[in-house]
């Protein structure tokens, strides 16, 4: 898991990041770019109102991007993302707020995601500080999580092999008992 991680003081230095995010190039078949956040889709001017709402004194905003390695190409990124971040807030002990943008434009498809700089803790006003031990949690989130996708991919795809050879093998049988003898493979 790669992670990169700056942060602005600049309001519009923030929005415009935002903007860059979701308005960059796409790639051939990459779709319109949406962004989202710990529950839903927001528009683009719900996102500014949720960098404005909440600033902390030092830091408007972490800009944050999580590029899966070549190995742990998880298949839902904005899953990736909601895992991870929620991991964090978990750590940090309050409410983080933030948008996030997938892109799949480049070979390693990977997450902008923007951090806002002040958040809630037991009902009061924290500002987030991000440090080497919170990049270290962040990646080792990630691999978890792609960890975990692609064990359960791998218990779908034998499910579903089992019920392919299930299936040819009842058609196989039913042939037989019903007199037609063996049907062509």
């Amino acid at each position: 898991m790669i992670l990169y991680h700056t942060f602005t003081r600049n309001r519009d230095r923030a929005h415009a990041a935002l903007r860059y995010y979701q308005m960059r190039p796409r790639g051939e078949y990459e779709p319109p770019r949406s962004l989202f956040t710990a529950t839903e889709a927001v528009s683009r001017a719900e996102a500014y109102r949720l960098i404005d709402t909440h600033q902390a004194r030092g830091y408007l905003a972490h800009r944050l991007m999580l590029s899966p390695s070549t190995s742990e190409q998880p298949e839902d990124l904005q899953a990736l993302t909601r895992y991870v971040m929620r991991e964090m807030e978990k750590e940090h002990g309050g409410t983080l707020h933030w948008i996030a943008v997938e892109h799949r434009n480049t070979e390693h498809p990977h997450v902008h995601i923007l951090l806002c700089g002040g958040s809630e803790r037991d009902g009061q006003r924290a500002e987030v500080r991000l440090d080497r031990a919170d990049h270290t949690r962040i990646k080792e989130d990630g691999a978890t999580y792609c960890e975990i996708e692609a064990r359960e991919r791998a218990r779908w795809e034998q499910a579903l092999n089992r019920a392919a050879t299930q299936s040819q093998s009842d058609r196989h049988e039913r042939a037989i008992n019903d007199g037609r003898g063996e049907i062509e493979r």
